[in-house]
C-alpha cells in the first residue's frame, strides 16, 4: 500500500458474506471484448462512485478537465 491509500471495511467482518474463490463461480461467459461504451456510445473510461450526495460541482478534485474534457 503506498502514501495516501487507505482500505476500510465497510461491512463489519462478522455480518459479511462468506468469500468465495473465483473457480467456484459458474454460468459465467467469456469477458466482453473491446472497449466499454454507455448509451450514446461513448467510451467509458472512468469510474467515478459518489459515496455521498452533497458535492455537484465541477471542481478540479472530482472532475479535473485533462481527464474529462
Amino acid at each position: 500500500m503506498s502514501y495516501g491509500q487507505r482500505i476500510f471495511s465497510i461491512v463489519p467482518d462478522s455480518t459479511a458474506a462468506p468469500r468465495i474463490d473465483a473457480a467456484q463461480v459458474s454460468g459465467l461467459g467469456p469477458a466482453p471484448q473491446g472497449q466499454l461504451r454507455d448509451q450514446h456510445a461513448r467510451a467509458l473510461k472512468d469510474l467515478r462512485i459518489s459515496v455521498i450526495d452533497q458535492c455537484n460541482f465541477r471542481c478540479t478534485y472530482c472532475m479535473p478537465k485533462e481527464v474529462f474534457g
